[in-house]
């Protein structure tokens, strides 16, 4: 079986894993990438995605360039087996995928001549924490979590090295704010057998009152009820989410309601918000307050508010740095 497509030759770029405190999965869940480099000398990137899910189920994405395909199957041995199909210069390619030793393997077959030799390439795991992971606090930021003491917030956290946990307490800062810059970092624990909203499960509550969706959505589509979305308003515009167990982040740039002397609403709030560096709310306008925060009307001035959900979610430096 010869290392090449029927019309187009594969070469791989190894990646290295890296990252600030990530530790790789037992499981097989994971992002993957590597790269195609094209006959024409072009270098396209190959990324995969894994998801392990209840009852022995797998999904996963793969994207090479602008094609994507999505992937299903079985955890069949020590790394199952996913099979999808994807268009790729305008020809249509059967692929099986399976995870092993950290590594993707991957194999591509011309769907409209079975004869023709398959193409075979392997993508390394990446494992490695956001971007912005570590992000200092500017001048003029208040400093509400940064491992050192508790003394921001109203509930004593679960006391865990490296984090705040959530996990029997809903944590409220203290102080209250308006317009902000925030930053927030938060590491979600591999739940492979539970799906959708009992999967890591949080949430930041900005002002204690606008939700931004905390949880385990890696390798899902965008939904306002997923990591990003902004709950009954909004889903995010791409999903931007890593893998379980690794330090991920918020960076928020939010504007307060505005109210008249009679206390009437005159503008809505508004935010936009990057999840590990990629910008996932431009500007979004905010209606109304989002269920379970600290009130369902609106203010000028609110807390921070790290919603519990029963799950072991942790999260370190926190800060939050007024624009009013």
């Amino acid at each position: 079986m010869k290392n090449r497509f029927p019309s187009v030759l594969i070469g791989l770029g190894m990646l290295v894993a890296t990252g600030l405190n990530a530790q790789p999965l037992e499981g097989i869940t994971g992002l993957y990438k590597g790269t195609l480099e094209h006959p024409e000398g072009d270098v396209i990137s190959l990324v995969g995605q894994v998801v392990e899910r209840p009852n022995q189920i797998l999904t996963g994405r793969l994207t090479a360039g602008n094609a994507t395909c999505g992937l299903r199957g079985d955890k069949e041995g020590p790394g199952g087996v996913m099979i999808g199909a994807i268009r790729y210069h305008d020809r249509d390619y059967i692929v099986m995928a399976s995870v092993m030793d950290a590594q993707m393997h991957c194999l591509f077959r011309d769907r409209n001549d079975m004869e023709a030799d398959a193409a075979y390439v392997k993508l390394e795991r990446e494992w490695k924490d956001s971007p912005l992971a570590g992000k200092p606090a500017p001048e003029g930021a208040v400093v509400l979590f940064d491992g050192s003491g508790y003394d921001e917030w109203d509930l004593l956290p679960g006391t865990v090295s490296g984090g705040l946990r959530v996990g029997g307490n809903t944590l409220r800062s203290k102080r209250e704010f308006g317009d902000v810059e925030l930053h927030l970092e938060f590491r979600l624990p591999f739940m492979p057998y539970n799906e959708g909203q009992a999967r890591a499960n949080s949430g930041l509550y900005v002002q204690g009152r606008y939700e931004i969706q905390v949880l385990d959505s890696f390798g899902d589509a965008p939904g306002d009820n997923l990591c990003g979305g902004i709950y009954q308003i909004a889903k995010p515009l791409v999903q931007a989410c890593l893998p379980p167990e690794v330090w991920q982040t918020y960076d928020i740039t939010f504007r307060a309601p505005r109210f008249d002397a009679n206390g009437q609403k005159t503008e809505d709030a508004t935010l936009t918000a990057y999840l590990n560096g990629v910008l996932i709310h431009d500007q979004l306008k905010l209606p109304h307050a989002t269920p379970g925060g600290v009130s369902s009307s609106e203010a000028a001035m609110g807390p921070i508010l790290l919603q519990d959900h029963s799950c072991d979610v942790r999260y370190r430096n926190i800060w939050v740095k007024p624009l009013d």
